[in-house]
């Protein structure tokens, strides 16, 4: 009988063994990234956006979501050795077939960026001594497409207002609450963005992308950043990362509490696209 299961189990592992790995490409892939952004920094300032700006990959990726093998297939020759060798460090949320975990080919990008700029004497971020004080923001503005228009504001108290003003599922003026373990988190990553020590502005020279903007204010102190595909020029990609937080964070879906101040017209707010994705490959 011993025997017997041997050999069935042995039979099993190999049919697995022999099993055709998943094929997983680049938008499935961004789901399941774990860890940081895939970014490589250039030394040179002038990378010519959607030509040299990134790397594709070929990836072979183990049932436990580690990188055993990258190939790079396509973008700036440059940086095919050194997008390979940072490949493997990378991790990814299992790849499952049939609610089991597998082998997959993955496709994915290592974007490459110029160098961070910073204002040359650097500013620490100050301590909040007033927490009632604190007033945050986020807005985003309309592209040439479908882009989601609206401003977000957060207080130190939780409170929150809203205005959607195109393709967004909310349209109009709202009022909202969030818990303040949410609101001290989004200062953190105002905090590890080093957000005092920024510029005010990173603007890309394309045209009809949206504008993002950002801002913090406490205790009579203020800085904001605008974001012009920032990234492109030098913006520190925390600066998403902040962006990001407000959303996730304050976001209308996120809210113990909500209240109507002023429906908005559907057909000025148009269709809602599909959820915010911050480029962060090609």
């Amino acid at each position: 009988m011993k025997l017997v299961l041997a050999a069935v189990v042995l039979l099993l592992e190999t049919c697995f063994a022999q099993a055709p790995p998943l094929t997983v490409d680049a938008e499935h892939a961004e789901a399941h990234r774990l860890g940081e952004r895939h970014i490589l920094r250039s030394s040179s300032e002038k990378l010519i956006f959607g030509v040299d700006d990134y790397v594709e990959l070929q990836l072979s990726v183990s049932p436990e979501g580690a990188v055993t093998n990258a190939s790079p297939a396509g973008g700036n020759k440059d940086f095919y050795t050194e997008a390979s060798k940072a490949a493997l460090t990378w991790k990814y949320r299992p790849f499952e077939k049939n609610d089991r975990p597998v082998y997959a080919e993955v496709q994915d990008y290592a974007h490459i960026l110029p160098p961070e700029k910073r204002p040359p004497t650097p500013v620490p971020f100050p301590e909040i001594a007033d927490w009632k004080s604190l007033k945050l923001s986020l807005s985003r503005d309309l592209c040439l497409g479908s882009c989601p228009a609206y401003k977000l504001e957060v207080y130190g108290d939780g409170s929150v207002s809203y205005s959607g003003q195109a393709y967004v599922k909310y349209c109009g003026e709202y009022r909202g609450r969030i818990s303040l373990g949410a609101v001290r988190e989004i200062v953190s990553y105002f905090r590890a963005a080093d957000y005092f020590w920024l510029y005010p502005d990173y603007t890309f020279g394309i045209t009809d992308q949206p504008t993002f903007k950002t801002s913090i204010a406490f205790d009579g102190k203020h800085m904001s950043v605008n974001d012009y595909i920032g990234y492109q020029v030098g913006m520190p990609v925390s600066v998403i990362d902040v962006e990001d937080a407000i959303d996730r964070l304050a976001g209308p879906e996120t809210w113990t509490s909500r209240k109507l101040i002023s429906r908005g017209k559907m057909e000025d707010c148009g269709d809602p696209p599909a959820p915010i994705s911050i480029p962060n490959q090609k």
